[in-house]
């Protein structure tokens, strides 16, 4: 149970300090979409160096391929309105805007699924 709350408290911090550095790129360095297609670009390859770094191994099914060209593309793109968002406006709004999107899919999967939220998943 200590180790579940030490991976929450770790994901909520990674995650804070990755807005903290959205709303400074955004405000700072942000001129044009070509900045935000390297920032992208440097993330990206930043996981892929990370993911071969653990040493993950896989193989994928042409349908799992697809669903994850078709997430990263979806990925991409919302990384790059949240850059804007983060350059013309606040932070405390951005952030809150996207993070409220969370709620949709978890209402959804609670109305169409019937799947229960048990007091372990909040």
């Amino acid at each position: 149970m200590l180790v579940s709350y030490l991976l929450l408290f770790l994901s909520v911090s990674i995650d804070t300090l990755k807005n903290i550095y959205y709303n400074f790129f955004g405000k700072n360095q942000l001129q044009d979409a070509k900045d935000a297609l390297r920032f992208n670009t440097v993330s990206c390859l930043g996981s892929i160096v990370f993911f071969l770094a653990v040493g993950a191994s896989f193989h994928l099914s042409q349908y799992s391929f697809f669903l994850a060209v078709l997430f990263a593309i979806v990925t991409v793109g919302a990384q790059y309105l949240s850059l804007l968002a983060m350059s013309l406006g606040p932070m405390s709004f951005s952030v809150l805007f996207t993070y409220l999107s969370m709620l949709i899919p978890t209402l959804f999967g609670v109305v169409y699924y019937s799947q229960k939220i048990t007091t372990a998943q909040t």
